[in-house]
């Protein structure tokens, strides 16, 4: 394979720009300001991200993944991380103990995640199917 052709390959698929981090919001929204506090850290998922998570788990027999996409803000001494969207993960390579993404599995992720322009990624999640001991059979992170 001529790894040159590659390369230009890609550049037409990818624009590299500068790395950035967007501060998270001041002040908590006032539905959220009734979460149990306490924590400096805490996080909310909406029911339907928790839904389509839980969906993408039930309908695979190997593991799954995908991005977590919301807001983070900042108040009352602590942060809180809010899940409003879960965006699956296709064209993985997967098995029973591995998962990877692809770099397929970025382009798409990066596409479908371009219409959601308000939402930022706040984390992943992925499961263990059949393993004992792993919760509800995902991990948020």
């Amino acid at each position: 394979m001529n790894l040159m052709a590659l390369d230009r390959d890609w550049r037409k698929l990818i624009t590299l720009g500068q790395v950035w981090r967007r501060r998270p919001r001041i002040g908590l929204p006032q539905e959220y300001a009734m979460l149990p506090g306490g924590e400096s850290l805490r996080w909310f998922i909406a029911p339907d991200a928790q839904r389509a998570i839980e969906t993408h788990a039930r309908t695979h027999s190997v593991e799954i993944g995908g991005l977590l996409l919301g807001e983070v803000y900042e108040g009352q001494g602590c942060y809180l991380v809010s899940v409003t969207r879960a965006l699956p993960a296709r064209y993985t390579d997967a098995g029973l103990a591995h998962l990877t993404f692809t770099g397929e599995t970025w382009l798409d992720l990066f596409a479908r995640q371009a219409a959601l322009p308000d939402l930022k990624t706040v984390g992943w999640y992925h499961s263990h199917p059949g393993i004992q001991g792993a919760g509800p059979g995902y991990l948020l992170t």
